[in-house]
C-alpha cells in the first residue's frame, strides 16, 4: 500500500498542477503513516524526496532544501548509495 500511495503522489506531481496539492499531500501523509505503523522505513526518504518536489512546485525553496536534506540523511544512514548520489546534486543545487 505504501508503494501505491507513493506512486500515485509521483504521478500527480508529474502530470497534475499545483491544484492537486491537497491530494498529493494526502497521498504522502498516508504513505508516511503506513511507514511508521508497519516499520517499512526504507520508503521514508523516498517520501521526503516527493515532498521536496512538491515544495519546489510551490516555490518554497527552504522547505524543498529541508526535505532534500532529510532524504539525503536517511538514504545515507541506510547505505542506499545510489539514492544518495541521485539526491546530492539536487541538494547542492537547492538555494540556501
Amino acid at each position: 500500500m505504501v508503494r501505491a500511495l507513493l506512486a500515485r503522489a509521483r504521478v500527480l506531481l508529474t502530470f497534475a498542477s499545483v491544484d492537486a496539492r491537497a491530494e498529493i499531500e494526502a497521498m504522502l501523509d498516508g504513505a508516511l503513516a503506513l511507514v511508521r505503523s508497519t516499520g517499512a522505513h526504507s520508503y521514508e526518504p523516498q517520501i521526503h524526496v516527493e515532498r521536496a518536489r512538491l515544495a519546489g512546485l510551490l516555490s518554497d525553496a527552504p522547505s524543498r532544501q529541508q526535505w532534500l536534506r532529510n532524504a539525503h540523511r536517511l538514504f545515507t544512514e541506510m547505505g542506499a548509495t545510489g539514492h544518495v548520489e541521485r539526491v546530492a546534486p539536487l541538494l547542492a543545487a537547492a538555494p540556501a
